[in-house]
C-alpha cells in the first residue's frame, strides 16, 4: 500500500516546483458524476456561449437515466468515498 500523502506534503512539493506521479493524489468531492460521456466537440466549441454550452450539456444529461450510489461504493474496481451519480443511456 502506498504511503498516505498529507496536505503539507503536497504544499511542499508544489513550492519546490515538482509534481507527484500520475494518480498519486486525488481530489475528494461531495459527489462524483460518472459516464456523462460529453463529446469533446461540445467542450472545444469556442463559437458558442457558456449559456449555449450549458444548454447542450443539460439536454445530453436529461436524455440519460440517473442512478445515485451512496459513498463507499466500488465501481469498476475503484472505491469512491463520495456519492456517485451514474448517468446511463436509456
Amino acid at each position: 500500500m502506498p504511503p498516505k500523502i498529507e496536505k503539507h506534503h503536497i504544499i511542499d512539493i508544489a513550492k519546490a516546483g515538482k509534481v507527484f506521479t500520475f494518480k498519486a493524489t486525488r481530489h475528494i468531492i461531495s459527489a462524483r458524476p460518472l459516464r456523462g460521456d460529453i463529446p469533446l466537440s461540445h467542450l472545444k466549441d469556442q463559437d458558442i456561449s457558456v449559456e449555449e454550452a450549458n444548454r447542450k450539456l443539460s439536454e445530453l444529461l436529461k436524455a440519460k437515466v440517473l442512478r445515485r450510489f451512496s459513498p463507499g461504493q466500488v465501481w469498476w474496481g475503484r472505491r469512491y468515498d463520495e456519492a456517485l451519480y451514474l448517468f446511463e443511456d436509456r
